[in-house]
């Protein structure tokens, strides 16, 4: 099987994520913890990872990435995109979050 591995830095993340990571991703950039992030992944992950992993660290274990990052969506967040994401409702992908 062939390997390939690329470093990526803080902004290459939003093209390389996809589905719920990438809402959870802008969650992060407009909370202005992407630096955090990028050091809470090094740490987590001293060795090459796949970008499905990182992928689905953001999107299934958002409340454990955003409890490390300090981010608490008990108040309500607006990503870039416009929707506001509220805590304590399941949206189809059953994270825990919705847009309104």
């Amino acid at each position: 099987m062939l390997s390939i591995v690329k470093e990526i830095d803080a902004f290459d993340l939003r093209a390389v994520l996809w589905g719920g990571a990438l809402d959870r991703l802008e969650i992060i950039i407009e909370k202005d913890k992407l630096q955090e992030l990028m050091g809470l992944l090094e740490d987590m992950y001293p060795e090459p990872v796949g970008i499905t992993t990182v992928n689905d660290l953001l999107w299934f274990a958002d409340d454990f990435v955003f409890e490390h990052l300090g981010i608490d969506l008990d108040d309500e967040c607006t990503y870039s995109n416009g929707p506001v994401l509220t805590k304590n409702k399941l949206n189809e992908d059953g994270a825990g979050y919705i847009a309104n």
